[in-house]
């Protein structure tokens, strides 16, 4: 990464970029080719492949136990308005023709 990419990039996405954020950028990006080169480094032939960070990925997410739901009834009576069995709420909302 240089700052000729840098500005190439920020002229392609209409991006004005300071001096101060160009250094930072730099800064950043030569900070993660670092530790691309220290990963680059390392032998991983004998390492299997991790398809998770938690050793219970089994049983990572808890089972769904279905409960019953409240009767249409029980939700109407706790609801302000209602009309033709339903719930009105006031708008949200608004259309851009308004």
């Amino acid at each position: 990464m240089d700052r000729s990419l840098i500005l190439s990039l920020a002229e392609d996405l209409q991006f004005s970029l300071t001096e101060g954020e160009i250094q930072n950028i730099l800064t950043d990006f030569s900070w993660v080719e670092s530790i691309r080169d220290q990963f680059a480094q390392m032998d991983t032939d004998d390492v299997e492949p991790m398809i998770s960070c938690s050793e219970y990925s089994e049983h990572a997410l808890r089972l769904d136990q279905p409960q019953s739901c409240l009767e249409k009834e029980q939700v109407l009576e706790n609801a302000n308005k209602i009309k033709e069995d339903q719930i009105l709420v006031n708008q949200v909302v608004r259309s851009s023709c308004d």
